[in-house]
């Protein structure tokens, strides 16, 4: 009885470590998918870039079809899993 605890107790610690906020975050996949698109140094230049694109990608959404709009604020905005999206989208009309 006493190892079986002892695994029991390891077993939950290592649960909640790896589904901590910090490891486990829905955001992380999205984050990683749009990280190339993002640049590290602050120069002026990248500055007026960065203004210029947040222009830019502001009005995108506006300019796709209301359904892909709602697929790219779901997986961008939302963080949500491709599978969530697609059950959420794409279901069999008898249902």
């Amino acid at each position: 009885m006493y190892v079986l605890r002892i695994v029991r107790n390891l077993s939950l610690k290592a649960c909640h470590y790896n589904s901590a906020a910090r490891r486990g975050s829905a955001y992380t996949v999205a984050l990683e998918e749009l990280e190339g698109c993002l640049n590290a140094p602050h120069t002026a230049d990248v500055e007026v870039e960065t203004r210029e694109l947040a222009r830019m990608t502001g009005g995108f959404p506006d300019t796709l079809a209301p359904e892909n709009r709602v697929i790219f604020m779901r997986r961008y905005w939302f963080a949500d899993s491709y599978r969530d999206i697609a059950g959420a989208l794409f279901r069999p009309a008898f249902l």
